[in-house]
């Protein structure tokens, strides 16, 4: 299981921002614009995501809160290469959202997943960052096909535990594949 704000179907909404490699200044040939979206440490093993450089987060290890995986495109687009020490940055912007001049906030890469379509099937995949933080607007879990109406029914027990006031509700994110398909 694991909590997100994002799952990849198109009709999420999602956050951007642009970044370029650490240890350069920014300029039209280094800077990416990138899909950003924070997951808690098992979203890349609970969504099957196959790690294809470095690893996934660890929740034991302090320093990857400040880390990132990328997906391939990312990783091409940056210009990196495999098993090199790679890391990324930005602007840094205060708790009111203003730009801190000449400060910036860095990411190592700590792994890159395989491309996975998170819009229509027609469009081509996209550059996108996974960090570590909190969101927690969709919950996902992985489940046994031959037990899915009674899993359903214990979730939903669950779920009401923890708070009644908010409606049950699910999807499965096969039926959004297919919907993403013929999109």
């Amino acid at each position: 299981a694991s909590y997100s704000g994002f799952i990849p179907v198109s009709g999420y909404s999602r956050s951007d921002n642009t970044y370029w490699p650490v240890g350069q200044e920014p300029s039209e040939n280094n800077i990416v614009g990138i899909q950003m979206w924070r997951v808690d440490p098992d979203y890349v093993t609970t969504m099957g995501m196959k790690i294809i450089d470095g690893r996934d987060f660890n929740k034991e290890i302090a320093s990857d809160s400040s880390g990132v995986v990328l997906n391939r495109r990312a990783f091409e687009m940056f210009g990196f290469k495999k098993g090199e020490d790679n890391a990324i940055q930005t602007n840094a912007f205060d708790e009111s959202n203003n730009l801190i001049e000449g400060e910036f906030e860095h990411h190592k890469v700590l792994g890159v997943v395989e491309d996975f379509n998170f819009e229509s099937m027609k469009e081509n995949i996209g550059p996108l960052a996974l960090f570590m933080g909190q969101s927690t607007s969709s919950l996902v879990i992985k489940l046994q096909s031959d037990e899915i109406a009674s899993t359903l029914d214990n979730i939903e027990a669950k779920w009401s535990e923890f708070d009644s006031s908010l409606p049950f509700s699910y999807t499965f994110l096969d039926e959004e594949f297919a919907n993403m398909y013929n999109a």
